[in-house]
């Protein structure tokens, strides 16, 4: 239930890619603005993060890595997460937490 990414080294994208394939920069980095550069810098630095948390700590630690493959870990950590918390009475925030229909 606790299993997870510590902030630092949580996953930047949306996916997690099934390989440990090095983060690139954008194939248009040099015609980047500053500020864009910036930004893909950051991107990058992230994944690194991610990818070497992965690494790191997956291999000494193979049951909390497990765990965080579980496919249904999120949302029941989002289901522990809304019990948690004090009910508004609001039907239809408890009905999307609990139903991928509504």
């Amino acid at each position: 239930m606790v299993a997870g990414y510590p902030r630092a080294f949580g996953n930047p994208d949306s996916e997690q890619s099934p390989n440990l394939k090095e983060p690139s920069l954008p194939l248009d980095y040099e015609t980047l603005s500053a500020e864009e550069k910036a930004e893909a810098d950051e991107l990058r630095r992230r994944r690194l993060l991610f990818d070497y948390y992965r690494i790191f700590n997956g291999h000494p630690n193979k049951p909390h890595l497990e765990a965080l493959r579980d496919p249904i870990l999120l949302p029941r950590q989002h289901l522990v997460d809304r019990a948690g918390r004090q009910w508004s009475g609001n039907l239809k925030t408890l009905k999307g937490s609990i139903s991928p229909h509504g």
